[in-house]
Formats: structure tokens, C-alpha cells, sequence
């Protein structure tokens, strides 16, 4: 694992802002992703940081944990597995008790989960709020997938326009101070900073971080936000919520499992990824009940795809089970379940693969690891 600090005061690499208020570490723990900008081309999505790896890290990096932040978030959505991120959130406070931990999330799903997040430990939410109006948010988003569903990108807009209202006036109620995040887009929701603000802060929403879009790298470049857009943004936005610099952060990056040789990125003699599923179409099963598992990979033209099933070793036998697994799943470096023992996990990645813990549609979930959406628009 690696620490990327962002340069400069302002998340996004903009230079026209004040002081950054405080600094926060960012854990990228969450593997689902709801929803997908038009902005981010053809860039694929970092891989997520296992729970037990980043906790790994905190625990090795007392400099970075003097009182500051610490956040889940990206590259998903943490509400998009809800009792995983509630689950390390309790484990985070309980360690770490004299730090805010806080979750970043568009918010499908907060209204119901607020009370929980707060029971558990969690201190504020950071709402990533772009849009209020359909036609600006259509501008913004491929796609938006709001539970497991799959929605027309009109329909799925107006859920979640629906949806960040409730999650804003949940999180007032369950004592959870809320942060609305807003990206500047060009040419999409230059004028929408004044309305977010004016639709959140009647809710509960407390500050407001106002940020210009900057491409990922390798994509192809788009206008450039310049400062007095962003200047005009955050005052329109001051008429209603505080306007505050964003944290200095310090994200960290998955690079490869601690537990030993399994990564989080294909290798020449593994490009596949397993997934231990019941249905076909999501993934469902715990490692050791799993009967099957669905093995994707690249295809000589290039195309990641289901390549067909092994079956799983017969329970029983212990250690050996797990080394027997192993060796079927031989050209996968990833093996995606809905659950897994500390002891099989261990044991797979020590020959070479990463066990991650995930939950929904299969197709969802490979898209942080194989770039398919990219490679399919490609062809």
C-alpha cells in the first residue's frame, strides 16, 4: 500500500482557494460503485483497500493519526455495502476513539441507515451532491444504479434526487453533521452550487465544500474550471451554508493484500477473477458454501467475460481444502465472496490470491478490477 498526498490546499488541484481545514486520511474500502460520472472517460476505478488492510495501516501510521480525520471513502460507495462500512466504522472508533470518522456517499440509502452510522461510532457525512435539477445531473452521470436495480439514467436521476433530501434531514436527526460535497463540472451544473446549497441547509446540512472537476490522468482533457468560476460557485453557495476549504488529504492507495502474495491487479500468469456465486448474475455466497465458482477473464480480443465454472473442493479437510482451491483457481488473482474466514483467507493469499468481500450484481463489482465498461464502449 502507498500514501498519495494531494497537493495543495484544495482537493482537485485548484489553487484559488484559502486554508484547507484540518487533514484527513481517506480509505478507499468501499468495492461497489453506484453510480459513474460522464467526466471520467475511460479511466478504470482504483481498486478498494480490504478492511483488514487498511486497519493494517492505520495501526503502522501513528503520524497520520494525530486527531485527524479518518474517512471511507471511494472508490464505491459505502452505503452500497452498508454492513461491511458500519461494521469497520466500529472497529475504526473503537481503536482510534479521539478520531472523527466520517463516510463520503452520494446517499442512496442513507435515510435509513443514518441511526446506525451514528450508534456505531461514525461523527459526520460528507454527501456528494453535484446537481438538483434532472437536467443538470443527466449531464453528469452514466449511470446511476440505485440498489441492485438497473434503471433508465432519467429514472435512477430522480431517485437519488429524491433520495440525498432524506439522507440529509435522517443525518440532522441521528445527531450527524453533513458536509455537501459539490463538483464543478463544465458545461453541466456551472449554475447549480447556489441551489444545492439553498435545498440542503433548510435539511440540516452544516458547510459546503465547493470543488472544480479535474480530469483523471490518461483521460482526454476537457474546459478548464478556472478560478473565477469556482470563485462565483462558492459565493452563490455562501448565501446559504458555510463555504469551507477541503481537508488536505492523504489517500491510501491498494497496491497488494499484507497477507501475502494475492494483488489487487491482474498478473501475466493471473489475469482472472473468481466469484463465488449461487445465482449467476450476483455475488451471494459465503466461501465455504459456495459449490461453484464463476471465473471471468480476458478473452483473446481482449474482452473480460465469463469463462465458465470449477467446482469448489468438497468441505472438510481443513488447510488442505483451501490449498485445493487454491490450485483450481490457479490463473485468478482476485476471488470475489459475499464472506470468508480469516484462516482460508490467509491461505489463498499466501499462493497468490486476494480473497475481497463484496456483495451485489456480479458485472457491478468487476468493474473496479477489469475495466469492462471501458473495454466494451471500446469495442
Amino acid at each position: 500500500m502507498t500514501v498519495i498526498p494531494f497537493p495543495g490546499p484544495v482537493r482537485g488541484g485548484c489553487s484559488c482557494g484559502g486554508e484547507a481545514e484540518g487533514a484527513r486520511v481517506e480509505l478507499p474500502v468501499a468495492v461497489r460503485a453506484v453510480a459513474r460520472s460522464r467526466f471520467d472517460g475511460e479511466a478504470k476505478p482504483q481498486p478498494a483497500l480490504m478492511a483488514a488492510d487498511a486497519l493494517d495501516w492505520l495501526a503502522e501510521s501513528p503520524e497520520v493519526m494525530a486527531g485527524c480525520e479518518i474517512a471511507l471513502h471511494g472508490p464505491g460507495d459505502p452505503l452500497a455495502t452498508p454492513e461491511n462500512s458500519l461494521e469497520l466504522v466500529a472497529r475504526i472508533r473503537r481503536c482510534y476513539s479521539a478520531n472523527p470518522v466520517t463516510v463520503t456517499t452520494l446517499g442512496l440509502g442513507l435515510a435509513e441507515r443514518a441511526a446506525e452510522f451514528a450508534a456505531r461510532g461514525c461523527t459526520g457525512v460528507t454527501l456528494v451532491v453535484p446537481a438538483v435539477s434532472v437536467e443538470s445531473a443527466e449531464k453528469i452521470y452514466q449511470w446511476i444504479r440505485p440498489s441492485t436495480r438497473n434503471l433508465p439514467l432519467s429514472e435512477a436521476v430522480k431517485v437519488l434526487l429524491e433520495e440525498q433530501p432524506k439522507a440529509v434531514d435522517a443525518c440532522r436527526q441521528a445527531g450527524l453533521p453533513v458536509t455537501i460535497a459539490f463538483t464543478l463540472y463544465p458545461g453541466a451544473n456551472q449554475d447549480q452550487a447556489g441551489a444545492v446549497a439553498a435545498a440542503m441547509a433548510p435539511l440540516g446540512a452544516s458547510t459546503m465544500v465547493v470543488l472544480p472537476f479535474r480530469p483523471p490522468a490518461g483521460t482526454e482533457e476537457v474546459s478548464v474550471v478556472d478560478c473565477d468560476l469556482i470563485g462565483r460557485a462558492r459565493t452563490a453557495a455562501a448565501r446559504y451554508l458555510k463555504v469551507i476549504e477541503p481537508c488536505r488529504s492523504l489517500v491510501v492507495a491498494a497496491t497488494a493484500s499484507r497477507a501475502g502474495g494475492g494483488g489487487m491487479t491482474p498478473q501475466k500468469n493471473r489475469p482472472n477473477v473468481a466469484v463465488a456465486s449461487s445465482s449467476g448474475m450476483e455475488v451471494d455466497c459465503h466461501l465455504g458454501q459456495a459449490v461453484r465458482f464463476l471465473v471471468y477473464g480476458p478473452r483473446e480480443d481482449g474482452l473480460f467475460c465469463l469463462l465458465g465454472s470449477r467446482p469448489a473442493p468438497e468441505p472438510g479437510g481443513g488447510d488442505s481444502r483451501w490449498l485445493l482451491l487454491a490450485d483450481t483457481l490457479a490463473d485468478c488473482f482476485l476471488l470475489l465472496a459475499a464472506g470468508a474466514g480469516d484462516k482460508p483467507k490467509k491461505i489463498l493469499a499466501d499462493n497468490g490470491i486476494t480473497v475481497l468481500i463484496a456483495e451485489g450484481e456480479i458485472t457491478g463489482a468487476l468493474e473496479h478490477f477489469s475495466g469492462t465498461a471501458q473495454k466494451r464502449r471500446k469495442k
